[in-house]
């Protein structure tokens, strides 16, 4: 997020913090990645959106957040969805391109001084390479 204000910075921290994720998490299907016995990363998919891809700084670029994505994305596919898609900090969208999700829009969320865009991807899902 260094991109982004210190306003923005903080409406996203606020909404990541766990008592706000807890109820929200309860309802989607939520994946969690464990490394040497600490949480390091989290992901969920509710219906057919991919949400909350958090990933530790101090293990991104390891592979973690791909293997997460790719979890949710046969979870989907078992769910009976042959799209996904993703709502993505406009930083993070370079990412999910290398995953084969595509451009469908793009936008800035406004709340207060925080102004966040963001990019709306979907990726087509297959039995073969979801």
């Amino acid at each position: 997020m260094p991109a982004m204000s210190a306003a923005a910075r903080t409406l996203i921290v606020s909404h990541a913090r766990p008592e706000a994720l807890g109820a929200e998490l309860d309802t989607c299907f939520t994946m969690v990645a464990v490394v040497d016995g600490l949480v390091v990363g989290l992901a969920a998919l509710d219906g057919d959106e991919i949400k909350r891809v958090y990933v530790h700084p101090s293990v991104q670029s390891k592979g973690i957040g791909r293997a997460l994505v790719s979890a949710l994305e046969v979870a989907a596919w078992r769910r009976g969805c042959t799209a996904v898609r993703i709502v993505a900090g406009a930083d993070a969208a370079t990412f999910y391109a290398t995953l084969g999700y595509e451009r469908m829009s793009e936008g800035v969320h406004v709340d207060g001084e925080a102004r966040v865009p963001f990019v709306e991807m979907r990726k087509t899902i297959t039995a073969s390479k979801p």
